[in-house]
């Protein structure tokens, strides 16, 4: 077994979290209940692009108000190269919706405003409920209807495309890896479009 590791970065889980919508996706054809793993995965590389676009250069855009002012208290009274025992929190997944589009935050983010739809918000409003309803899951059953799931990918990967072309998210991969992202993006979008 040796020293085996796990090596991974917000970029590359949101790679393979990609790659999972897309392995799902095409097992949903097969098995519906794949499409707990295509929504599980989605949002998961919708987070990790969002909080991409949003840590500028200077720390804040993705964390919550307390911790941005917990970090700037401690950055005011610490030293460069000491260690932060700093216990910071994203803000939560709509508030990071939000602040896409949000044009007081736009001097955080190096990406740019993300100007996004009603059909994309409500998408990821739908997105993020589901997500909860999967990862936690009650003893009990329910149905949801395969043409509103079918319906939310497309618009949340416009939005993760959006933010891939302004190249500051996934500024820190390599060209590889930024092709990879892109043909997964353009394979779920296709996907998602002709997927019956």
């Amino acid at each position: 077994m040796g020293n085996e590791y796990l090596s991974t970065d917000t970029g590359n889980d949101v790679i393979c979290s990609l790659e999972l919508v897309l392995e799902s996706l095409i097992k949903v054809e097969n098995n519906p209940n794949h499409w707990k793993w295509v929504v599980i995965a989605l949002h998961c590389a919708i987070q990790g692009t969002m909080v991409l676009h949003l840590t500028g250069t200077v720390f804040g855009g993705a964390y919550t108000q307390d911790s941005i002012k917990r970090f700037i208290k401690w950055s005011d009274s610490h030293r460069i190269g000491e260690k932060a025992e700093l216990h910071l929190m994203l803000a939560n997944p709509f508030k990071l919706f939000k602040r896409l589009s949000d044009e007081t935050r736009s001097s955080i983010s190096e990406g740019g405003i993300i100007v996004t739809t009603e059909k994309q918000h409500l998408s990821f409003k739908w997105l993020d409920e589901l997500r909860d309803g999967f990862t936690h899951f009650k003893d009990t059953s329910w149905s949801i209807e395969v043409e509103l799931l079918r319906g939310i990918v497309k618009p949340i990967i416009e939005v993760i495309e959006m933010i891939e072309k302004r190249d500051w998210a996934f500024r820190h991969l390599s060209d590889e890896k930024k092709e990879c992202l892109k043909a997964l993006i353009n394979e779920i979008s296709l996907h998602s479009s002709f997927s019956k």
